[in-house]
């Protein structure tokens, strides 16, 4: 089992990123608090994986939130409910217009399926690369491209 340091400083860092993701894939927070709980439990747990730095634990953490959240709703046997109104309470990571137009439009990421609004997410708000999206989505690189360009048109035609 890890440390308490390592699993502190693993949440003080890495746990917005997480909450967000969680938050994103469960719709309620009371889903997403489960699911956050179990990605950091599996962190704690796990001590034989060693990471690189701090960006290759940030991407094992959302690869295993994004893995928790879908476990969870196979196993609850439900999708994905709208969001409700605590979802303002998910901090703003976002600084320049366009960003802050597009979270402002969080209301609207609810008619994105959860892949395309994960993909978006992760390209928009963490600036991670196509190609670490697909390993970390276990998708084709393509798969996300395509994800994030009907994410991009579907957001543009329900703001229009």
């Amino acid at each position: 089992m890890r440390n308490d340091q390592d699993i502190e400083y693993a949440i003080d860092i890495h746990g917005d990123t997480v909450w967000r993701i969680c938050r994103m894939r469960m719709g309620q927070d009371a889903d997403a608090q489960d699911a956050f709980q179990e990605t950091f439990l599996k962190y704690a747990l796990n001590d034989t994986t060693r990471f690189n730095n701090s960006e290759h634990e940030r991407a094992w953490l959302i690869r295993v939130a994004t893995n928790v959240c879908i476990d969870l709703l196979r196993s609850h046997s439900h999708a994905p409910e709208e969001f409700d109104e605590s979802y303002e309470d998910i901090p703003d990571p976002v600084n320049d217009s366009m960003d802050a137009n597009l979270w402002e439009a969080k209301d609207i990421l609810n008619i994105l399926p959860p892949d395309q609004r994960q993909a978006l997410y992760l390209t928009v708000y963490e600036e991670m690369q196509a190609a670490d999206i697909a390993e970390i989505m276990g998708v084709p690189i393509g798969t996300v491209y395509s994800w994030i360009t009907r994410a991009k048109q579907k957001l543009k035609e329900a703001l229009s």
